[in-house]
């Protein structure tokens, strides 16, 4: 119940069409979350298990490497986008399609820094 609270606070606050359409999580994007996350864990060799609002929002608190942190809200962040894309044009949400992105949103953030 006071996750529930919590969401409807963020909601309120941030009347995106991104947050509207997290709320109402179907249960294939869920598992999808779930995917996303053993990626990210296995690509970074740890154990990760966030809590469902660390899960919606990007943020993690129990991690203290500030790399893998920014790295895991920048992943949170990309993947909620790439849902809320795929959602819009009405095209399949697929893992791999996801860490291919992934990989290439990396591999310019690293170029760049």
């Amino acid at each position: 119940m006071e996750l529930r609270k919590m969401m409807n606070a963020y909601i309120v606050v941030k009347r995106t069409l991104l947050t509207i359409l997290l709320e109402i999580v179907t249960d294939f994007v869920k598992i999808f979350i779930q995917r996303v996350i053993n990626w990210f864990n296995r690509e970074n060799k740890i154990k990760l298990n966030p809590s469902s609002e660390e899960r919606l929002f990007g943020i993690i608190s129990d991690l203290h490497e500030k790399v893998l942190v920014k790295k895991f809200n920048y992943t949170m962040f990309f993947m909620r986008y790439y849902i809320y894309t795929k959602n819009l044009h009405n095209k399949p949400i697929l893992l791999q399609d996801f860490v291919d992105k992934m990989i290439i949103k990396y591999r310019i953030e690293n170029t760049i820094e």
